[in-house]
């Protein structure tokens, strides 16, 4: 979903509209970039029931060579943040011009003019305005709302961070990763095209190199696809090869077991563990010899 749409997020119940289309009202008001909606990220969230947040991505504008890819697209994070209690997400589109305003004026121009915020939530190292100059102290020396700063979340002795969890999934810690976010990671792939037998179907998926994905391996998973009303399939992943680093450059993965799909639809796997090696399929011959996956992943 781009920025620029406009309305109801099918299934979650959560406005999403650009900064200039929105109208002040006493909101609560949760800001960040909030990729991948973790453990530090609810505890932000917690009790608002709006969410300020940019897009592009503030380092892909700022240092595009430092931009880290995403955990999630949009739409999964409005779902995300829905299913905390939020019922409106706001998008601040950022750019240059938005990145040499100073701390006052996102203040007074953003938070208090366009928003009417009564309430607002950050995390206890947020930073904004121009060279980062405002912090949370200076955020709640404003008189017409107040603020809260959430602590930083630790799971086993480390910061819950976005960051970490990219790193876990790149290391094919899927299990790290799902205790970090507080549920499993779920990823959006795109069907290239299907094969094998009606009883061991495969589906063959493009995985945009714009979004983090594991390690080449396997791995057990959950496939959901666009379909209301029906169960998700439970399947294997094989991610078979990384993106190159070229714009259209994609991961190419096999979802074993799921049928599922039209070439182009896309579909969104859920994963729960690594698998260290090749499992023990149906059929194997017929997945794994002759496309030379014999030896553990």
């Amino acid at each position: 979903m781009s920025p620029a749409q406009r309305g109801w997020h099918a299934g979650s119940r959560i406005v999403i509209e650009r900064l200039e289309a929105v109208r002040p009202r006493p909101r609560r008001v949760a800001i960040g970039n909030f990729d991948g909606v973790h453990l530090g990220h609810q505890a932000i969230v917690r009790g608002c029931d709006t969410v300020l947040t940019f897009a592009p991505h503030p380092l892909a504008v700022l240092a595009p060579d430092r931009a880290p890819a995403l955990l999630g697209t949009l739409a999964a994070r409005a779902a995300q943040l829905a299913a905390l209690g939020v019922r409106e997400l706001v998008v601040l589109p950022f750019d240059r011009a938005f990145a040499r305003q100073s701390p006052d004026e996102f203040v007074e121009r953003v938070l208090c003019e366009r928003l009417g915020a009564t309430h607002v939530s950050v995390g206890a190292n947020f930073r904004y305005g121009a060279r980062a100059a405002g912090d949370v102290r200076s955020l709640a020396a404003c008189p017409h709302f107040t603020t809260s700063a959430a602590p930083l979340v630790e799971v086993a002795g480390e910061v819950v961070s976005s960051t970490r969890i990219r790193n876990a999934l790149f290391a094919g810690e899927v299990e790290l990763a799902t205790r970090l976010l507080g549920r499993p990671h779920r990823a959006s792939c795109r069907v290239a095209g299907r094969a094998g037998a009606r009883d061991a179907p495969i589906t063959h998926v493009h995985w945009n190199a714009e979004f983090v994905f594991p390690r080449i391996g396997w791995y057990t998973c959950r496939v959901h696809a666009s379909e209301r009303g029906r169960a998700p399939d439970d399947a294997y992943l094989r991610i078979d090869a990384r993106p190159t680093g070229a714009a259209d450059a994609a991961a190419t993965a096999r979802l074993i077991g799921c049928g599922r799909g039209l070439p182009g639809e896309e579909l969104t796997v859920e994963l729960l563990a690594r698998e260290l090696h090749v499992p023990r399929l149906v059929a194997p011959a017929r997945f794994v010899s002759h496309e030379g996956l014999h030896a553990s992943a």
